[in-house]
């Protein structure tokens, strides 16, 4: 069985478009969809159609700014990207977004979550209490495993593309952003995420005999300049920048 990976697209449609074309070379049985998919300044509706018209089938599950979304909807006030967001989704995509769980199992020894398998909000993989992320010690990975038992945990959130071995055999893997290549947040420490290339990030996941699992990483080159100048025209100019160079704003 071979899964193509994908995570926080967020309404990234180029990107999106871009990275089905190029998985679909690989002769992939699945997809894996790993939340954040619809939130940002750029194409959520189109995205939500790109991935309705997928040609294989599509794990889907949610990330923290989808959650966000629909919280949205019940919010006297609102930011202008996502009172955007909002003004795009239509009915069918607002319900599709809802239905998504938080977690899934493709199969067994397989699990996937958006940040870690307790909640979409927290980074599995890194420690950013320093302002730039840098790989979780072993103890806390494992603190943060929550009990799960599958040989292959798959997260995102982070947008960093990271492949770890834990010392008890498991294995994490983020696949990276396919639509956001660089951000900055303030919680839960101010911090910058940067990738430091306007790619999009996916990976393959292929269950191979004798239960060995195989990961290849991609980086997949599309027309960002068209997604930045979305972001641009909606006054996104820390989006703009991110998407045309990998790198956050505030850090030039």
């Amino acid at each position: 069985m071979r899964y193509a990976v994908i995570s926080d697209i967020h309404a990234n449609v180029w990107a999106l478009e871009a990275v089905l074309q190029d998985l679909a070379k690989h002769g992939v049985d699945a997809i894996v969809q790993l939340g954040d998919v619809l939130y940002g300044p750029l194409a959520p509706q189109a995205t939500f159609e790109c991935l309705q018209a997928a040609s294989v089938p599509v794990w889907h599950i949610k990330g923290n700014q989808d959650d966000e979304i629909l919280q949205a909807m019940d919010s006297p006030t609102l930011s202008a990207t996502m009172a955007f967001v909002l003004q795009e989704l239509s009915p069918q995509a607002i319900a599709w977004l809802r239905a998504l769980p938080n977690t899934c199992s493709p199969q067994a020894e397989l699990f996937a979550c958006h940040g870690t398998p307790l909640g979409n909000t927290e980074y599995w993989l890194e420690d950013v209490s320093s302002g730039q992320p840098r790989l979780a010690t072993d103890q806390t990975l494992l603190q943060r495993l929550a009990c799960r038992t599958e040989a292959v945990l798959l997260c995102g959130h982070s947008h960093i593309p990271r492949h770890v071995r834990l010392n008890n055999g498991q294995t994490i893997i983020n696949p990276g952003s396919v639509g956001l290549p660089a951000y900055e947040d303030a919680l839960p420490w101010p911090h910058q995420m940067q990738t430091f290339r306007p790619d999009a990030a996916y990976g393959i996941l292929e269950h191979q005999a004798h239960g060995v699992w195989q990961w290849q990483q991609y980086w997949c080159a599309y027309h960002h300049a068209e997604a930045a100048a979305q972001a641009q025209s909606l006054h996104r100019f820390d989006w703009a920048y991110a998407l045309q160079s990998g790198r956050v704003l505030s850090s030039v």
